[in-house]
């Protein structure tokens, strides 16, 4: 009998747990901001993470999506925007990957330009996040600072 390599199997772990420590925030912030529905959400991600395992042999973590997510959750987009700009960004990718258009995408895109628009988004994501840390609905619909005293 032939002893089992775990080292891919440990890799594979704990990437699916570091996907799962940004997946679940963000989904949860898409719940609480726009109203996505978690339940449909968990069992068409796990669906599409199941059918991209069994056709490319890996789970395919989708980094658009995150960003679609985002800015959903920073109230730059709507529920139906969201779902469009997330049709649109997997029928984009799903083309581009069948026909290597990818490939020609990232060499004429500059790193640079890329880590641009990361930082634009991450930061946007930051201050929507410190603005519900320290801001709370208040009476009649108005927006409040929370108390720091508890």
């Amino acid at each position: 009998m032939r002893p089992v390599n775990l080292n891919g199997v440990w890799g594979e772990i704990s990437g699916a747990l570091g996907d799962l420590g940004t997946l679940l925030p963000l989904m949860v912030g898409m719940v609480s901001t726009v109203g996505l529905d978690l339940g449909t959400t968990l069992i068409c991600t796990g669906l599409s993470s199941i059918l991209c395992g069994y056709i490319f042999g890996i789970p395919m973590p989708i980094q658009p999506m995150k960003t679609i997510v985002a800015l959903a959750i920073a109230n730059a987009l709507t529920l139906e925007q969201a779902l469009v700009a997330g049709f649109f960004v997997g029928a984009v990718t799903l083309v581009g990957g069948l026909t290597r258009l990818i490939d020609f995408l990232a060499l004429l895109i500059p790193l640079p330009v890329i880590r641009g628009v990361q930082l634009q988004v991450g930061c946007k994501l930051a201050l929507k996040g410190v603005s519900m840390a320290l801001k709370h609905a208040g009476s009649q619909g108005s927006v409040e600072w929370r108390p720091w005293g508890g």
